[in-house]
């Protein structure tokens, strides 16, 4: 009695479903304007809204139910001071420093007395070929 459809007549019936929803999720819309405009009260009856909270939970309203979804998963946390910033999790915390400060003092004194020694080698070896 029934037969199992090709993909390609589903593809085309999962299609027109979906152009049909849209379809009736505007037709809402529109109707709610029109009445709200005729009527001068402001009733928002919503078919479909996403909602955001700065918590990380989205809300979603469809045909009045609500659904959420949480965006955000609490793993750690990040401080920033005015001289570090501090990663923070639950068994560890990493301290970035924002300004790092090299002494290298030392090492160009040591580069400065080993550009010598070279220099002497140097000027030795010239007046030995001379």
């Amino acid at each position: 009695m029934f037969s199992i459809l090709d993909y390609r007549d589903s593809m085309i019936i999962f299609r027109g479903l979906l152009i049909l929803t849209v379809f009736i999720l505007i037709g809402v819309g529109v109707a709610e304007r029109q009445l709200n405009g005729l009527t001068q009260r402001q009733e928002n009856v919503l078919a479909f809204s996403i909602a955001y909270d700065p918590s990380g939970i989205y809300t979603i309203y469809i045909s009045g139910s609500a659904y959420q979804l949480s965006a955000l998963y609490p793993v750690g946390e990040i401080i920033n001071n005015d001289r570090n910033v501090t990663l923070k999790t639950t068994q560890h915390r990493i301290v970035i420093p924002k300004y790092i400060e090299l002494d290298c003092r030392k090492e160009l004194m040591l580069l400065e007395l080993y550009i010598k020694q070279i220099q002497e080698k140097i000027n030795v070896y010239d007046k030995a070929f001379r």
